[in-house]
């Protein structure tokens, strides 16, 4: 109430006072003027509806990667604008909202996300050890604050939906995620279709097509899919429980821009979703029926390079060829060094991004990446097999609760989400084997919200059992009685 009650009465004087500050900052930086005028305005406009900060987190992500959201608006800090957007949406957020951690069922939770982050801190912190690797690598003179923003801060705030959920969320609060993860994907596929319509030159060449998206959001085409393999099983529980028209046009649009993204392994997750999604539901519907129909329709329309794309999934004789030039260009030469480390760094890793620290990437014996291309391999050499196991753990842990609360939960809406949940995280589990990762990081974001959209149902879940095991006590009590 209390910045509603300064707009109302002296908002005059605080636009006077915005104005005094874009002077005075422009004075050192046009941009930071700029963010702290426009900030101002933004924070306290969303100072009541705070709670759709998960969804402007989930919105921004899919473009950190683009020079504006790349701007380090304050000289001499290396801090980027999207990691003040996200902190100063965390810091409205605890201004706003007491903290709930009251329960041993949020400590719980809370505890096995800070064994998650501890796990990536110990990979960021012995990278240290090989910064001059890592400059290289990147083309940049880092030095060890510069690291720690970088690979380090900038990462841990893709943590904060997860974080806010666990803090400040209820179960009511559920639309603000499940509406955020929708939105999101609705712009992002808005955004590719008007990159392929406009700005794409020879509409049937697909490298073309993902080089021009690519380059635009700052992501590689399968880095932008994993926003499609990661949200879409939502969309389409969605879009059966739904008949919001944002949710019937992201569903369509998210179906176009997977197509036109040429991603085999979206291609894939999405023919497995619908499949796992109608088997696994319990029940098939009329509506199911018309939206495979639908799709089926859709794909006669489609131009013949998504299919020849598709195509090479089956048409590939030998793993090289089925990995993309994966499995003797990256993973054979780092396994075997990997069975040539000391003991110590098998177990506990070399460090965050190893794999520039490694004999083969240092001398040309695998392509030129940064990472392996496969999410399992990246933790092993990162963390090692005790990282691996920690992150297995954390993972398995909260999917396994939802997992049965999936199947004890009598709520339709609620199941069709758990499953949505679960799905999703298979999903990115097996697109995990051709890339992705593990750590934090921007293509990892989404499924980060879902599961806190998980535990928030099933906490909820857990109160109405109690609630209702304390009403059958007091009935039973009052019938001896």
């Amino acid at each position: 109430m209390l910045l509603k009650k300064l707009w109302d009465n002296y908002y005059k004087g605080i636009i006077i006072f915005i104005g005094f500050l874009f002077v005075l900052f422009s004075a050192v930086s046009l941009e930071l003027s700029l963010v702290v005028c426009l900030g101002t305005i933004v924070a306290i406009v969303l100072y009541h509806n705070i709670k759709y900060s998960i969804g402007i987190m989930l919105l921004v992500t899919p473009y950190v990667n683009t020079g504006f959201m790349q701007t380090q608006i304050i000289p001499g800090i290396p801090v980027k604008l999207y990691v003040i957007l996200f902190f100063a949406l965390l810091g409205l957020m605890f201004i706003r909202y007491k903290i709930h951690l009251k329960t041993a069922f949020d400590l719980k939770y809370f505890g096995v996300l800070l064994i998650y982050i501890s796990v990536f801190i110990v990979a960021v912190i012995k990278s240290i050890d090989y910064i001059e690797y890592i400059s290289l690598a990147w083309s940049d003179n880092l030095s060890v604050i510069r690291l720690i923003s970088n690979f380090l801060i900038s990462p841990l705030v893709y943590l904060f939906p997860i974080l806010m959920i666990l803090l400040f969320y209820n179960y009511e609060d559920k639309h603000f995620i499940i509406d955020g993860v929708i939105f999101s994907l609705f712009i992002l596929s808005i955004t590719i279709i008007f990159i392929y319509v406009f700005i794409v030159p020879q509409k049937m060449n697909f490298n073309l097509i993902r080089g021009e998206i690519g380059a635009i959001l700052g992501l590689h085409g399968n880095d932008i899919a994993n926003f499609y393999i990661m949200g879409f099983p939502l969309v389409l529980a969605m879009y059966i429980n739904s008949k919001k028209r944002l949710v019937q046009f992201t569903f369509y649009l998210s179906l176009f821009a997977i197509a036109i993204l040429f991603s085999r392994t979206a291609y894939v997750c999405v023919i497995l979703t619908f499949l796992s999604y109608g088997v696994l539901r319990g029940k098939i519907d009329i509506k199911y029926f018309l939206t495979i129909i639908a799709v089926g329709v859709m794909l006669l329309f489609l131009p013949e390079q998504v299919y020849d794309r598709f195509l090479t999934l089956v048409a590939g004789t030998d793993i090289q060829t089925l990995s993309a030039g994966r499995s003797g260009d990256i993973w054979l030469p780092l396994w075997w060094e990997w069975l040539r480390l000391p003991i110590s760094d098998k177990l506990w890793g070399v460090g965050r991004y190893a794999i520039v620290e490694s004999f083969a990437f240092r001398n040309g014996l695998i392509l030129d990446v940064t990472h392996p291309h496969n999410m399992y391999f990246e933790v092993l050499l990162d963390s090692g097999i005790v990282g691996l196991i920690v992150y297995t753990f954390v993972f398995g842990y909260i999917n396994l609760n939802i997992f049965f609360s999936f199947i004890k939960n009598q709520v339709d809406y609620d199941r069709d989400v758990l499953l949505a949940i679960l799905i999703s995280f298979v999903m990115y589990l097996l697109a995990g084997m051709s890339g992705r990762t593990l750590f934090p990081s921007s293509i990892i974001i989404h499924e980060w919200a879902l599961l806190g959209l998980g535990i928030l149902i099933i906490r909820y879940q857990r109160l109405v059992n109690n609630y209702s095991h304390i009403e059958t006590g007091v009935t039973e009590s009052e019938k001896t009685n």
